[in-house]
């Protein structure tokens, strides 16, 4: 919500554009961003939109009509899966084709989507690749993966289990921006943990360097607004709007045309073959 809010104050990158067209995609499992911001319905929404691409191919427009526009946060809003088991119901080729669609039509694109990108190189299962479709898609394809991990032993845990599978999946790791919540509020104890997520991650991916992390005080006095559906204050996060701006400012942005595309895989001889 704070990183697409701000984006949308951004000017646009289309000259003939006066405003900045923001769009957030509801990419988890157990989606939750059209409870997050009072959209009062769910449809249409991710599944609507995929289907739509399995017989036609939308102008931006028509995908934008997808989307729900939310005043108070000055973004679209696309509600993502109404059950967690409707994963199923994405088929690949369609899925790849409405990212791509999302892609084009919006000036900045922001996903919540889940961390776990597992595929069938590492697990030997077609299905669970196609469950974290969207986690895996989107990753690649981004210019930048926020992964936020809680202060603590398992937060810092799965964190690491995350960069390694994001390094695995060749992402490099100046496009990733690791965000830890509830960080301590001493100078001090800041710089001991930043050093310790550093020496960690070098002993786990020896070959890759991770930047520093961006570290975020725990806040009680947020659940108010996020009960009203309001943007939170910018000060709540303005360490990670402003990580953000100046990580995108030095990465190369990706090429305007994405990967979204179904390729031809190679079927070794003996081993069943995959449909999209």
């Amino acid at each position: 919500m704070a990183i697409a809010s701000h984006l949308a104050d951004q000017p646009s990158r289309y000259p003939k554009s006066t405003s900045t067209r923001v769009g957030l995609v509801d990419a988890s499992l157990n989606a939750d961003q059209a409870l997050l911001h009072d959209l009062g319905d769910v449809v249409p929404g991710l599944q609507e939109l995929v289907d739509l691409h399995r017989t036609a191919n939308p102008t931006k427009d028509e995908v934008r009509d997808f989307f729900w526009f939310s005043p108070r946060h000055g973004y679209d809003i696309l509600p993502g899966l109404r059950r967690h088991r409707d994963w199923s119901t994405l088929r690949r080729r369609t899925t790849l084709a409405a990212l791509a669609s999302i892609h084009r039509s919006f000036d900045f694109v922001v996903a919540d989507s889940d961390a776990d990108f597992e595929g069938e190189s590492e697990t030997g299962s077609i299905d669970i690749e196609d469950r974290n479709l969207l986690a895996r898609e989107l990753a690649r394809n981004a210019d930048l993966v926020v992964l936020t991990a809680r202060a603590g032993i398992t937060g810092l845990s799965r964190a690491l289990q995350n960069l390694r599978e994001l390094a695995e999946l060749d992402i490099e790791t100046e496009r990733i921006l690791l965000v830890i919540l509830g960080a301590p509020r001493s100078t001090r104890h800041r710089s001991e943990l930043a050093r310790t997520i550093l020496r960690l991650f070098d002993e786990t991916v020896p070959s890759h360097s991770l930047p520093i992390p961006v570290m975020v005080p725990l806040r009680r006095d947020l659940e108010p607004f996020i009960h009203d559906g309001t943007p939170p204050p910018r000060s709540a996060f303005g360490s990670i709007t402003a990580a953000v701006s100046e990580r995108l400012q030095q990465v190369e942005p990706r090429d305007s045309r994405p990967s979204f595309q179904t390729a031809p895989i190679a079927i070794i001889p003996g081993h069943l073959g995959r449909t999209a």
